[in-house]
């Protein structure tokens, strides 16, 4: 059924109300098309758009189909006023384009975020910065998972060997795009009071990827280290 929906909001309702707005009035009404797609597409594709495994996708889909339906959406504008032999109306189609330039520059954005590591690195750098302030007090609990014994057959949680100070020793190490991706035998699972959920994967040696403010990083710590052997 999700799948059936998001189908529709991607590829059926932009047309539907493309259709729709364009009889209507005279076709004056058919600027709607756009506020309406992404009204559809928002709650059709809520899930996709919230979910922290699926938002950046979502949020990148969104774009490319509101780009789409501006640009669409303003042709069919221009022939609409040629044939009534009226102007387009300025403040609509201004606003068009601009939704439709930032849109573009959205998707601008995120290819380059996984086309280069030295401008991904410049977003994960806040991110980081937060993550070695993090105070002990503020930690709820820390815990390694073990992938290997879980293999086995047991839990494969255990408690963390080390103390909450190893936040402020990280060292950045680069984005996402710095190391082949390899298999994860240990995780460190941080979970502080707010709610906030921190996933940290050992690497290789003192190395070790970091999931943290929907950003994936990798950062070096011996304490950390420590803490799991």
């Amino acid at each position: 059924m999700a799948v059936t929906l998001f189908t529709l909001a991607l590829f059926v309702f932009p047309v539907l109300f493309l259709l729709l707005f364009w009889f209507v009035k005279q076709g004056r009404l058919i600027w709607l098309t756009i506020p309406a797609s992404a009204l559809a597409f928002a709650l059709c594709a809520w899930e996709m758009l919230t979910a922290s495994d699926q938002r950046e996708i979502g949020w990148l889909i969104f774009a490319m189909q509101t780009a789409a339906v501006c640009a669409v959406t303003l042709a069919a504008a221009l022939i609409k006023s040629r044939r009534a032999k009226r102007p387009v109306r300025r403040g609509p189609a201004i606003a068009a384009a601009v939704v439709c330039a930032l849109a573009l520059g959205f998707i601008a954005h995120t290819g380059l975020s996984y086309r280069s590591a030295g401008y991904r690195q410049m977003f994960d750098r806040r991110a980081f910065t937060q993550l070695t302030q993090i105070q002990p007090e503020e930690i709820e609990a820390i815990d390694v998972y073990d992938a290997l014994a879980a293999e086995s057959g047991l839990l494969g949680i255990t408690d963390f060997h080390g103390d909450a100070t190893f936040f402020a020793g990280l060292e950045y190490d680069g984005s996402m795009m710095s190391k082949p991706v390899k298999g994860v035998e240990l995780s460190v699972n941080a979970f502080l009071k707010d709610g906030t959920y921190i996933k940290i994967d050992h690497y290789e040696g003192d190395v070790f990827r970091v999931y943290y403010q929907n950003r994936d990083f990798y950062v070096r710590s011996a304490l950390l280290l420590a803490g799991i052997t």
